[in-house]
């Protein structure tokens, strides 16, 4: 979408700031309404690094391609700030690998970072 990426790369550059990117698939189990087997999501979280606050959080459909979920909630913690970190931390090294193309076409870098026990916590709450 060339458009969200023209808003990302408009955002103004706020230097000291420090988001951590992460999605996985936790074990959470949502039934299926009509008898079917549940689904197991796949959660997406940008968390700010120096205040432990979640900025943006995406849950959708297993189906969905690895990174969509994390890059939905990258998008929200952009529109919540109005500006954008230098770079962008993640814990998984396949993340920036799979938004590479976001990440350019937004002219942010990628760094890989140390989880942070406040993530891992949240991350264990979900399992």
């Amino acid at each position: 979408d060339p458009a969200r990426a023209a808003r990302w790369r408009a955002r103004p550059i706020a230097l000291p700031l420090k988001i951590i990117v992460d999605e996985r698939a936790p074990l959470i189990r949502i039934a299926d309404e009509g008898g079917g087997a549940p689904s197991f999501p796949r959660v997406g979280i940008c968390l700010d690094n120096r205040t432990s606050v979640i900025l943006g959080q995406h849950m959708g459909a297993a189906d969905q391609p690895f990174g969509f979920n994390a890059m939905r909630a990258h998008d929200q913690a952009l529109e919540a700030l109005g500006r954008r970190p230098a770079v962008v931390l993640f814990v998984n090294p396949n993340l920036p690998k799979a938004l590479e193309s976001w990440l350019h076409a937004a002219d942010l870098r990628a760094g890989l970072g140390k989880i942070p026990p406040q993530l891992e916590e949240i991350w264990a709450f979900l399992h």
